[in-house]
């Protein structure tokens, strides 16, 4: 029996060694989520959008986050953490109200979201750069630009 709980206490340090959350997994979990949520609104847009610029605006964010997540994998893989394959609470509630829209409503819905989105995205990773994580502050500045592009390119959409 002392055995058993022996096991039992080291196969639980394991389980909370691995579940405790650090700002630089919250920060990977977050952007993968983000990116996510970024290539399945992509597609939609790709797929509902009623004006060419919208589709490829979404077909643009599909690619890029596409690309983003595989290089945010990259480093979570080595620090052990679970990638989450579920989108951003904020976007769960925007694919709802997008799927339900079309034409000039859905394109003026989903660039006012984009917006917003951007804007919470820019201020997110410049504070990881200013975190200083060695793990990732050079991906967070290479992130920056392609996040700004995305946010001039929503503006411009939804004026």
């Amino acid at each position: 029996m002392r055995r058993l709980n022996t096991v039992l206490t080291i196969a639980g340090l394991g389980l909370a060694t691995a579940a405790v959350a650090t700002p630089t997994t919250d920060f990977l979990s977050d952007a993968i989520k983000g990116d996510n949520s970024e290539i399945k609104l992509g597609a939609m847009a790709e797929e509902k959008g009623g004006t060419a610029a919208i589709k490829a605006y979404g077909k643009m964010l599909n690619a890029d986050h596409t690309a983003h997540k595989a290089k945010l994998v990259a480093i979570a893989q080595p620090l052990k953490m679970s990638i989450p394959d579920g989108m951003t609470a904020g976007a769960d509630v925007e694919y709802l109200k997008l799927k339900v829209l079309s034409g000039n409503s859905f394109d003026k819905e989903f660039a006012s979201h984009m917006v917003k989105d951007h804007n919470d995205d820019i201020t997110s990773y410049e504070k990881e750069i200013a975190r200083n994580d060695p793990a990732t502050v050079k991906l967070a500045k290479a992130t920056l630009p392609t996040l700004r592009k995305h946010l001039q390119t929503a503006q411009k959409l939804s004026s």
